[in-house]
């Protein structure tokens, strides 16, 4: 068995803050985001990694139809729209509807 290991310096990056929208407030910390630049081979590597684990988990299905975020063709549109339309359905026959979010970004 060989085992493989992602180059620590691939894994360090430089975080800068980028203003949402010229008109905010500069002061204001809420006026950013930040961005994590990332070696180009480590996003590269990254992205197969991620590609191919996708494309096994598909394969094999996997991920439950309801796991909507980091799958392609699978929008947070489409969340909420199946969400509005099962809360429509339920409602009228007095059922509860449970939303559980987790977000671990």
């Amino acid at each position: 068995m060989q085992i493989l290991v992602f180059p620590t310096v691939w894994n360090r990056g430089k975080i800068i803050c980028l203003i949402n929208k010229p008109d905010k407030n500069k002061e204001d910390v809420n006026a950013y985001r930040h961005i994590t630049l990332i070696p180009t081979l480590a996003k590269i590597l990254k992205k197969l990694i991620l590609s191919k684990l996708n494309k096994e988990l598909e394969k094999n299905e996997v991920l439950h139809q309801n796991q909507f975020a980091f799958r392609r063709g699978y929008f947070i549109e489409r969340a909420a729209d199946k969400l509005i339309r099962t809360i429509k359905k339920l409602k009228p026959r007095k059922r509860q509807v449970l939303l559980l979010s987790f977000d671990v970004s």
